[in-house]
């Protein structure tokens, strides 16, 4: 096997626009980037945020960067607003990952982490010289 530190940022907020040096920074040297929306949340989360957020991603984004949309809070089924088809249509759309997660529960953690990792060693993999 081999190790990998994974350095998480959170640019939620403030952060999240591409006025801020640190998002962009952020975004155009990681390997990974996990754009999370909460499920709870579609008219400002989802239909506000979310779109301009993807933009800014995809134009500061290395070309090789494995992108995820994440929905959060799937144990909140009662204020759940935004359908799984609408978040996997959306990630369809720009032709990335989608994972529906629970920190609460721990449901699909692993699994989000695991695909992670995989695209970035197969990444770096495919991005090695041949000799």
């Amino acid at each position: 096997g081999k190790d990998l530190l994974l350095h998480l940022v959170d640019a939620s907020g403030s952060l999240a626009s591409r006025q801020s040096p640190i998002f962009q920074d952020c975004v155009s040297m990681a390997d990974a980037i996990l754009v999370l929306y909460d499920l709870t949340d579609r008219q400002w989360g989802f239909e506000r945020k979310l779109p301009p957020l993807l933009s800014d991603v995809f134009a500061l984004r290395s070309d090789n960067a494995f992108v995820a949309l994440v929905g959060t809070k799937t144990d909140l089924h009662s204020d759940r607003e935004i359908s799984t088809e609408a978040g996997e249509q959306l990630a369809k759309k720009h032709d990335i990952a989608s994972f529906e997660v629970s920190a609460k529960d721990g449901l699909n953690i692993t699994q989000l982490f695991d695909t992670t990792v995989s695209s970035i060693l197969a990444s770096e993999t495919a991005n090695l010289p041949t000799l």
